[in-house]
């Protein structure tokens, strides 16, 4: 590449563990999607079902500058905002706090919690519920669930619900399962993308 040139990377994985060669004369920045969220409002069908975003269903965007210069980070600002339009909002982070969000948050642990709830989905369809009715019923809850937690609706489980879920926790997550937020971890993370 010539000297002053931008390297633009999608994922922190590779940049975190070192797997990209890195001269001082080039800028190195990372953008990453964040995807439509599950709470956007889209004026038509095809942006409502563009689950990726980057067609028609607005979405947000993370930057950061892992090497270089204020006019790399604007530049590689700039073209991500272009690649990956329509944007809401544009989040300048560190490296560190991308890899927090990818791969600890959203797939260490949200992406591992949905194919944990996809498989037990499964199992309650081979004891018999009818499968429209429990993907209605589940796909229901989850929407209101996420919208309590999330705070996008001004509401509250029930104290059944609190309940249970107390009771659950422990049973479905060992002890210290936080420490995937950890550095330490997230680096073991990112060598098995990058290694294994």
């Amino acid at each position: 590449m010539k000297p002053g040139a931008l390297v633009l990377t999608l994922d922190p994985a590779a940049p975190l563990d070192g797997k990209i060669a890195h001269r001082e004369d080039l800028g190195y920045v990372i953008a990453h999607p964040c995807h439509p969220s599950i709470f956007n409002w889209e004026p038509t069908e095809a942006a409502f079902r563009d689950f990726y975003g980057g067609v028609s269903a607005k979405q947000s965007i993370v930057v950061a500058l892992m090497s270089g210069t204020e006019s790399h980070y604007a530049l590689g600002e700039k073209v991500s905002q272009d690649m990956y339009a329509p944007i809401d909002q544009t989040y300048r982070i560190t490296l560190e706090q991308m890899a927090i969000l990818e791969p600890a948050m959203v797939e260490t642990l949200a992406q591992t919690c949905m194919e944990v709830v996809k498989e037990g989905f499964d199992r309650i369809i081979k004891l018999g519920v009818p499968e429209a009715a429990a993907r209605d019923f589940v796909l229901g809850h989850l929407r209101i669930q996420i919208a309590v937690l999330f705070k996008e609706v001004n509401g509250t489980f029930s104290d059944a619900a609190y309940k249970i879920s107390k009771r659950a926790k422990p049973i479905l997550f060992r002890e210290n399962w936080q420490k995937i937020f950890e550095m330490d971890d997230i680096r073991e993370q990112v060598r098995d993308i990058t290694e294994r």
